[in-house]
């Protein structure tokens, strides 16, 4: 049976016996502290499945107007291309890796803990990042930003990302105005409040043995050591899974640098990015189930089929480092060049929009992206949880896009080459969207 779908009988089988709140007492001591979560998983999962159907696409439409009013803030409002936008927004989640969007957000127990969180998350802090932006806000709806930051802040993830994004934002704006904006200092308390109680969970430190014990080294892992763990499953995931949203990303950086800047440097750095990306793509397209790249070798250590083979084989990485042969040099090179690559994107984005606030929110989500997967590293929870832990990072990444999107459709006007591209694109993710509709059809 799956394990996805076996979860949420497991959860129907305890809630046979005990109410809701008993239930998330329960998990509270002995388990996790995910408060917020549970019990509204709990609460709904007993229900008809349509009621879950009916609230999961809610949140996801609150995740695209989201990610909307997030880009439109961040670029500015172009009226004659909202529709372009809007759609790109809508059609780019089935950009998402199979494995991430499935076990994120089409699975009941997955969506309370990973689409809900991350569209609540984000949708708390659209009063912080229009507050930044000088762009009005109806405050009578800041409630709503209130309670969707409560609900994000029982996600270990999605708090630190809200809280880290909140706090640089809320800072530089007081350095510019000389004031401090409360709406955005009550969504902050807000959630490091509710975050701290999670985070203090007794049943967090019993969930940790728990998962240790899949990956027996784990805890004599020094903090580089967990480090580089964290940052390598990372690259494993950008590099081979979502190697299409680094793709476009990469390309829209380069369209926009050709378009923007003159300097050849600048221009060659931005096409690094493309071809890596394309080449990656490319190889694995051509020669399916194989080992294509160098950077592929690395990979083989993680034992997809097997978790257990994949830790024991995780335990050997330092070792690329220290035992010079032509593997290792192979191995060390793949992730040097990988790194360089994300280097390339962070200061294309840089030099795209110079020394703007646009740059530095970009620039935000970009290494937010990248942190929000390294990160939680520090808990066993990111090898034991598989492909949905990288849900937040995706969902960043395709904000990411939007804005690029955003800016070039601002940038240029009038260009019927420019209108042919977005069909191509537009018509691309209409098959992946037709694609994971019928699935979802067929299964629920």
């Amino acid at each position: 049976m799956d394990s996805n779908i076996s979860d949420d009988i497991e959860f129907k089988k305890a809630l046979t016996d005990v109410s809701s709140f008993e239930f998330v007492k329960n998990y509270y001591l002995n388990w996790n502290g995910r408060i917020a979560i549970n019990y509204f998983l709990t609460s709904i999962i007993v229900l008809d499945p349509i009621v879950w159907k009916i609230l999961n696409t809610m949140i996801f439409i609150l995740l695209f107007f989201t990610m909307y009013k997030i880009v439109l803030a961040i670029t500015g409002d172009r009226k004659e291309k909202k529709a372009y936008l809007i759609i790109s927004i809508c059609l780019s989640i089935f950009l998402l890796p199979d494995a991430v969007f499935w076990s994120g957000s089409i699975w009941v127990t997955g969506s309370f803990n990973y689409l809900w969180p991350t569209a609540l998350g984000l949708f708390s802090l659209i009063p912080i990042i229009y507050n930044y932006f000088e762009k009005e806000y109806n405050n009578k709806l800041i409630i709503f930003n209130l309670l969707a930051g409560i609900y994000a802040a029982y996600s270990e993830q999605i708090a630190a990302i809200v809280i880290t994004f909140s706090t640089i934002l809320i800072l530089l704006s007081a350095l510019k105005k000389k004031k401090i904006h409360i709406p955005s200092i009550l969504v902050l308390a807000v959630v490091i409040i509710n975050a701290i109680i999670g985070y203090t969970a007794p049943g967090n430190v019993k969930r940790f043995a728990s998962e240790a014990s899949l990956f027996p080294e784990y805890e004599t892992f020094s903090v580089f050591g967990k480090l580089f763990y964290g940052l390598f499953y990372s690259l494993w995931h950008l590099v081979n899974e979502a190697s299409s949203i680094m793709f476009i990303i990469s390309l829209l950086i380069t369209i926009l640098m050709f378009t923007k800047n003159k300097r050849i440097m600048y221009r060659i750095m931005s096409l690094v990015p493309v071809a890596y990306f394309g080449i990656r793509i490319i190889s694995a397209k051509s020669r399916p189930g194989n080992v294509t790249t160098a950077f592929d070798q690395t990979l083989e250590m993680f034992n997809k089929s097997n978790k257990i083979s994949m830790f024991d084989n995780l335990y050997d990485l330092p070792k690329i480092f220290s035992d010079y042969n032509s593997k290792s040099v192979s191995m060390n090179v793949s992730i040097l060049l990988g790194l360089l690559v994300f280097l390339c994107i962070a200061l294309s984005i840089v030099k795209l929009f110079g020394n703007s606030r646009i740059t530095i929110v970009s620039f935000l989500f970009y290494m937010a992206a990248l942190a929000s997967s390294i990160v939680i590293s520090f808990s066993p929870t990111i090898y034991a949880s598989g492909h949905r832990v990288f849900y937040a990072t995706d969902i960043l990444l395709l904000i990411l896009l939007a804005t690029l999107l955003s800016v070039l459709l601002n940038t240029i006007t009038e260009s019927k080459a420019l209108f042919r591209i977005w069909i191509y694109y537009e018509a691309i993710l209409v098959f992946l969207a037709l694609r994971h509709l019928t699935f979802y059809i067929i299964l629920y």
